[in-house]
């Protein structure tokens, strides 16, 4: 495997660090900025490596199965504590 440009994954770095402090009106700004650099022609082959075979679809539907599932527990716990309270 051909050696990285050490300019690109400096510029990764930063800009993580600037998404983990980022506020609700410049996170959007941060996370294609952020997408700009993963698609970087640079980071090609590592990109595809890191993708092939990673179905989307399913991989985003048991997201959301996850999520839908941690909300039913949260709705039963707060309609729990609204009982005792």
């Amino acid at each position: 495997m051909a050696a990285i440009d050490t300019t690109i994954l400096s510029q990764l770095q930063n800009t993580l660090t600037d998404l983990r402090a980022a506020e609700y009106n410049t996170y959007e700004r941060h996370i294609k900025k952020l997408s700009r650099i993963l698609h970087a022609p640079e980071l090609d082959g590592i990109s595809r490596n890191l993708t092939d075979g990673i179905d989307l679809e399913s991989w985003l539907a048991a997201g959301l199965a996850t999520r839908r599932r941690s909300e039913k527990y949260l709705r039963l716990d707060l309609d729990a504590i609204g009982k005792i309270i």
